[in-house]
């Protein structure tokens, strides 16, 4: 027995289950200075990939990089909020960052956001940020 699902995409026009699920993933990407990235939020389930980050210069000790998953439905958001990656790559050294997410981690709901942030960054580092991922549904 086979059941077709049908649902909508961005644009309003209809696809199949499978049709998401095979999607190419999308990227988020940022660069500047300073601690602020650009959050992402896809508006429907989604799952993470890859998370990328390079340094034009080494940071300082303490400066870390951290992605955290925050809930926006209302009735769990001051619940379900957590660090989803943290690394203090200035103590490190480290110029570059890839970490790839697990097959069955990473998986968010239409609800979630992702912000990404370097904490304590405090002189003039210039960054770029890529954060893969898929959506799973529309």
């Amino acid at each position: 027995m086979s059941v077709n699902i049908t649902i909508m995409d961005e644009n309003g026009q209809p696809r199949s289950l499978q049709w998401f699920l095979n999607q190419k993933p999308l990227t988020h990407q940022d660069t500047g200075e300073g601690t602020t990235f650009r959050t992402l939020y896809p508006g429907a389930p989604f799952k993470l990939i890859e998370l990328r980050f390079l340094a034009a210069s080494a940071l300082a000790a303490g400066e870390t990089l951290s992605l955290t998953r925050t809930c926006n439905r209302p009735d769990y958001a001051d619940y379900l909020d957590y660090t989803i990656y943290s690394n203090d790559i200035g103590t490190s050294g480290i110029l570059s960052v890839a970490v790839i997410f697990d097959e069955e981690e990473a998986m968010f709901t239409k609800w979630d956001t992702v912000v990404p942030a370097l904490s304590a960054n405090v002189g003039a580092d210039r960054w770029g940020l890529e954060i893969v991922y898929k959506l799973l549904t529309g």
